[in-house]
């Protein structure tokens, strides 16, 4: 495998788990991306680029957001009915006491995060053209707010998730071996 991967996933003996890692990993790269995109743009949305209204940087940010969380949302549901369940499995009983309080801190933390996303997708369409600097700071503020969550809870995941799994494949290689 290739020298960018995480130590992790180079494991001598490809697993379902291993394979999980790597799209893992590659989800949270691409998730990682668009949310950096979305927050550099809600940080500038109070001076747009010239040419480009301030309904209409609000109208790309909800546009922006709304994908991104559909496709948090995704990535959610995968690891919740695949990933999740796969970790306990190989972890048993020793590590359930400590890991599901660890994802319940995670899905309050991508509550609170939607939270944020979600007042803004209100408050932006509601505001329409009546838009001013004013507004569009306050705007930009939930997602602000959302972006550092999300960041956060991102890191979160691959900080809990990689330890155990990097035990466990190194446990299976040997068993193996």
């Amino acid at each position: 495998m290739g020298t960018s991967q995480t130590p992790v996933l180079e494991s001598a003996r490809p697993t379902v788990l291993s394979a999980h890692l790597e799209r893992l990993e590659a989800e949270h790269a691409e998730l990682s991306l668009k949310l950096s995109n979305w927050s550099k743009a809600a940080q500038c949305a109070d001076s747009p680029i010239e040419g480009v209204s301030l309904d209409r940087t609000i109208s790309n940010l909800r546009i922006e957001t709304s994908v991104f969380m559909d496709e948090l949302e995704a990535h959610l549901a995968w690891g919740r009915s695949d990933l999740f369940p796969l970790i306990g499995t190989y972890a048993g009983a020793d590590l359930l006491p400590t890991l599901n309080p660890s994802l319940w801190g995670l899905d309050k933390n991508y509550e609170l995060a939607k939270r944020y996303v979600t007042a803004f997708q209100k408050e932006a369409a509601v505001t329409g053209a009546n838009i001013n600097s004013q507004v569009v700071q306050e705007l930009s503020s939930h997602l602000l707010h959302a972006a550092v969550i999300l960041k956060d809870y991102l890191a979160m995941e691959k900080n809990l998730l990689f330890p155990i799994a990097e035990d466990l494949l190194t446990d299976l290689d040997y068993l193996f071996s």
